[in-house]
């Protein structure tokens, strides 16, 4: 199933849905306005979540989860409110819950990447009253049950523009490359954690080919030393008012970063291959971005298939758990973008903090072991 969001004047969007079958025949129209609005709403509520998981108190988590679900849940109406098209949409809705009863429950979302909203929380069914009688045994999975409703965890969720599969899908790819830029303060306190087999076998990833850079300068000249044409491209650290932080490194602005990727993208074009890149940026806040441009939006551009970003400040401690988990089932088990995050999402001992996450990217790209030592992507 699939659902495209364009401009309709300057004050509205044009929606339409559709599936497998093609697009549905009904259309409508919303406010952009509006639907920002409840986007923020939306925003201020996981950031009271992530407060919450400094502390991790058992009373306030139900309060933080259900204000969350019922900002989503006004996001939801948002984007289905037009009082003229009213019947339209119902039966819009109707197509829809068919589609998901069938068992569709893969969400392609196209949209400008100058319209950002925490697709994954958009909320969709009846926000529970309370909590019941959660089993002692699994309380995670029967809460996740009862948020069942939110977009991240009710579908199979991938958002972008540029979600095409490219032609050279099915094709063996031998030079693939993992690349880290990261905030040398942190890395060094994570490994130093030897006893920390998460951590340790984190640190061990991030050192295979092309490898890690604590600086722009060494990011560069590992991207000029390497025979890799097809990168994932990791940042592990800070980030503030679009700027990564890079410790005693220094900073890394948006243009930066933009020149940066663009010569990622240009390489590969210059090793006769297609750029098929994909970024991580496991850093706070760091979907977010200003009108006109983001980090986001960079990596809905042309050379690069999208981005795994967050929504609101993380904490290090899970982010390093997080990144762990993502890129071990990415570059070690060669599961998809799709795979990877669904189990990211419903994993119990990441609940609720995995919300934090956005999924950005192309949900079929993956990375396929190679006949030799390297991993190859396709």
């Amino acid at each position: 199933m699939w659902v495209k969001l364009e401009a309709d004047g300057d004050k509205l969007l044009k929606v339409t849905w559709g599936n497998q079958d093609g697009f549905f025949e009904d259309t409508y129209s919303i406010g952009v306005a509006t639907l920002n609005e409840c986007a923020e709403a939306v925003r201020a509520e996981l950031a009271r979540l992530s407060e919450w998981a400094v502390g991790r108190s058992p009373d306030s988590r139900w309060e933080r989860l259900t204000a969350l679900a019922k900002a989503g849940k006004a996001l939801h109406s948002a984007l289905m409110l037009d009082v003229a098209m009213k019947a339209n949409i119902k039966a819009i809705r109707q197509l829809i819950e068919m589609d998901f009863d069938s068992g569709q429950r893969v969400l392609k979302i196209y949209v400008d990447s100058s319209l950002h909203l925490p697709w994954g929380l958009v909320f969709d069914g009846k926000v529970p009253a309370s909590p019941g009688d959660l089993p002692a045994d699994s309380p995670e999975k029967a809460e996740m049950a009862l948020f069942s409703h939110f977009w991240a965890l009710k579908y199979d969720l991938s958002v972008g523009s540029m979600l095409k599969v490219p032609g050279s899908l099915d094709s063996q790819r031998e030079r693939f490359g993992l690349l880290s830029l990261v905030n040398d303060q942190v890395y060094q306190c994570i490994d130093q954690q030897a006893d920390d087999s998460c951590l340790r076998e984190l640190c061990e990833l991030m050192r295979a080919r092309v490898g890690t850079a604590k600086s722009l300068e060494e990011c560069q000249d590992l991207i000029e030393d390497t025979d890799a044409s097809d990168i994932l491209f990791h940042f592990f650290g800070h980030q503030h008012d679009q700027t990564l932080d890079l410790g005693s490194g220094g900073t890394v602005s948006l243009v930066e970063f933009c020149e940066l990727m663009g010569t990622l993208v240009d390489r590969g074009r210059d090793h006769n291959a297609s750029p098929y890149g994909l970024m991580f940026l496991n850093g706070c806040e760091s979907a977010l971005g200003k009108d006109d441009y983001s980090f986001r939006s960079r990596a809905l551009s042309a050379g690069v298939f999208g981005v795994i970003a967050t929504e609101s400040i993380v904490r290090m401690p899970f982010a390093a758990r997080f990144g762990h988990r993502f890129l071990k089932s990415m570059v070690q088990d060669g599961r998809t973008v799709s795979a990877t995050m669904h189990d990211l999402w419903h994993a119990e001992d990441l609940w609720p903090e995995s919300l934090l996450y956005g999924c950005y990217a192309n949900p079929l790209y993956c990375i396929r072991k190679g006949s030799g030592t390297s991993a190859g992507a396709r």
